[in-house]
């Protein structure tokens, strides 16, 4: 075997006149034999040269990362972390729940050797929830960032630089005979959670966390889980209508068995069963839309939607898009005529 520099961790066999190199990963088998993987000829100089080069590197690349670290340790040790704990709780839920789905995909993989191809393969699996697929290379990206931090050194590269997000379309805002026949339903599985995503304009975990002891003289207080921005939201009288219909015999609002809070998940699929059986798809975050594009409709300012909502001026200039120029005139018209009365 020639040891020459350019050669190192080469194996080469020669047999029936002809030879064959073969690159030595410092890897072992199962029964404890070297893995070895077939190089180009070398009488291709170029192409030898850059996969010899790039076998080097992910050996090189292992051997300067901790003994045995797989992808499911730096998991683990990540979670343990004090920046892990620093998150929001609501962070740390989604964190947990991506880690985990990258986990199961890759489990005791060595945490060095994920690549932009392992990757690429996983999100393209996920191609049909894009949403879901871009929070798993977000997720994974701030894993491996902090694994690469210099006072760690756990991991020496990034497997999510270069890939780009999947195009994710708008929540777009719900049909308006749709809204009218989800809040005049009659069945309070329905009703009860669109009324409050709709009258607050919050999003569902903050809906779903809603209690009755939030609900007092005629305001509801909030204090946004995502943005921990405090609001008290005048009821409107539609959604105090609900309300006063809905029993109060546990601590949330809205329940699942033996009055514990009902999940996001269950809610969403309850109003995407409920819209789907009337040709429709939607998400439950649209009806925030629909909150902001009421507001402006009937004169709000930005900075009036902004109270109730949480979000900035430019969000709610951007959510406007969509608001319907036919209710914004008769409005306009209707505070116009009313001046010269």
């Amino acid at each position: 075997m020639s040891r020459g520099k350019s050669q190192l961790h080469v194996k080469v066999v020669r047999a029936k006149g002809k030879e064959y190199c073969y690159f030595d990963t410092g890897q072992l088998k199962p029964n404890g034999k070297k893995i070895y993987v077939p190089l180009p000829p070398r009488s291709d100089l170029k192409k030898f040269g850059a996969t010899y080069a790039a076998m080097l590197g992910h050996r090189t690349r292992r051997e300067n990362t901790p003994a045995g670290l797989s992808l499911h340790s730096l998991i683990d040790q990540f979670q343990r972390s004090r920046e892990f704990r620093a998150l929001k709780p609501g962070t740390q839920r989604v964190y947990d729940i991506y880690l985990h789905r990258l986990d199961d995909a890759f489990n005791t993989a060595p945490a060095d050797e994920l690549e932009n191809t392992d990757m690429v393969s996983l999100l393209d699996k996920m191609a049909d929830t894009p949403g879901a697929a871009n929070l798993l290379l977000w997720v994974t990206g701030a894993l491996y960032k902090w694994g690469r931090d210099p006072t760690r050194k756990l991991v020496s590269k990034d497997p999510c630089v270069g890939i780009k997000p999947m195009e994710v379309g708008e929540h777009e805002p719900w049909d308006e005979d749709l809204l009218a026949d989800a809040l005049k339903s009659n069945d309070p599985k329905i009703q009860l959670p669109t009324a409050l995503l709709y009258f607050t304009g919050q999003r569902i975990g903050d809906v779903c966390a809603m209690k009755w002891t939030q609900v007092k003289d005629g305001f509801v207080s909030v204090v946004q889980e995502k943005t921990d921005i405090p609001l008290t939201i005048k009821l409107h009288r539609d959604l105090k209508r609900v309300l006063d219909q809905t029993p109060r015999h546990d601590e949330f609002i809205i329940t699942g068995r033996k009055g514990r809070p009902l999940g996001k998940q269950t809610v969403r699929n309850r109003l995407q069963e409920f819209a789907k059986l009337r040709g429709h798809e939607i998400v439950p975050h649209g009806l925030r839309k629909n909150a902001v594009n009421t507001l402006l409709e009937v004169g709000c300012t930005t900075a009036q939607v902004s109270s109730v909502t949480g979000q900035s001026l430019q969000t709610i200039e951007h959510y406007a898009k969509r608001r319907s120029g036919k209710r914004i005139s008769t409005a306009a018209m209707s505070n116009w005529e009313g001046q010269g009365e």
